[in-house]
């Protein structure tokens, strides 16, 4: 059987041998996760916004864009939320009366409508959109989970 010294020294040494190899991971995994907009900006990648991507499935399928708003200064779901209402206002549309799309990822649809319901926007359909990679999901589910939770704490 193991004793508790040996296993923290063992653990030590491990640890002191391939500390660089676990940051270099962790720091590709980052990278290629694009998780963050640092990651994006350094790797190239500039997603398009979720109003591009509906820009674009419209030209193909050459209907109808007078309807979309983009808002752009959020930092969270609930500033957008917030900040959306006035540029709904604007437009004419009523969001505590008339049915407001809110087209986002789909690990994201549950906490969008409620942030939603909780901004006043009396009804919010979700429309999802696929994730971009599929070998993300349970990260992204994952972190939906505590965001679930921070939500019903402090929004």
């Amino acid at each position: 059987m193991w004793k508790r010294k040996e296993l923290k020294k063992n653990a030590r040494r491990s640890i002191r041998q391939n500390y660089w190899r676990m940051v270099s991971v962790c720091f590709l995994i980052a990278l290629l996760t694009a998780s963050y907009p640092l990651a994006t900006a350094f790797l190239g990648v500039h997603p398009l916004s979720h109003i591009d991507t509906i820009s674009n499935l419209h030209q193909t399928f050459e209907t109808e864009t007078t309807s979309q708003i983009l808002e752009e200064t959020a930092t969270t779901t609930a500033e957008n939320f917030a900040f959306s209402r006035d540029l709904l206002t604007e437009m004419g549309v009523d969001p505590s009366t008339d049915t407001v799309a809110v087209v986002t990822n789909d690990f994201h649809i549950a906490r969008a409508k409620l942030l939603a319901a909780r901004n006043g926007y009396g009804h919010a359909a979700g429309v999802p959109a696929e994730l971009p990679w599929v070998h993300l999901q349970i990260n992204y589910y994952l972190r939906e989970a505590f965001a679930m939770v921070k939500t019903f704490l402090f929004d």
